[in-house]
């Protein structure tokens, strides 16, 4: 699959400026540096999904504004596809995501509505793990990204991913 990177970036402006405009209405959110890719974004996130987004036809503007945290935390990149899908991607190692999907699955998923996010940033980072075979410390911009969204949670996506891969390996056995 041959993957075009994207160099005009004004689709993440445009999402950003969407979620600022809604941003001043709320005032007991306490975020003042919202669009720099970091985990501010996404806490704005989860609090829009709960309180009511803004007009965000198929979630296209809060999957662009996570997005962009992912490729401000690690080393991907934007891009299309063949299909003109928009993708974040490395080269080495090989590593793709389509972001339009995976904010889908989220959002439509069971995890509780404060969970949605926070679940798929972490699960993202445990992939990009595994798909690096690296020292957890490879990937410490996204990891502290992912603490902070785990500070006020009682369970993590790695916990409950534990869970289950030692509740299959039983099974197996």
């Amino acid at each position: 699959m041959k993957i075009t990177p994207i160099t005009n970036y004004s689709f993440i402006e445009k999402s950003i400026n969407v979620y600022s405009d809604y941003n001043k209405l709320i005032k007991d959110l306490g975020i003042d540096h919202f669009g720099t890719g970091g985990v501010e974004d996404i806490q704005l996130l989860t609090y829009c999904y709960y309180e009511g987004s803004p007009d965000d036809p198929n979630n296209y503007h809060s999957t662009i504004i996570w997005a962009n945290v992912i490729v401000k935390n690690t080393h991907l990149n934007w891009g299309k596809d063949n299909q003109k899908n928009l993708v974040l991607y490395s080269q080495k190692p090989d590593y793709l995501i389509y972001p339009v999907s995976r904010v889908s699955e989220a959002l439509n998923s069971n995890f509780t509505q404060f969970d949605k996010y926070e679940f798929l940033t972490e699960n993202i980072l445990l992939e990009l793990q595994v798909c690096d075979n690296l020292e957890f410390n490879s990937y410490r911009k996204l990891t502290d990204v992912v603490k902070v969204l785990r500070a006020d949670s009682d369970i993590s996506f790695s916990e409950l991913l534990s869970d289950q891969i030692k509740e299959l390996d039983n099974t197996l056995k």
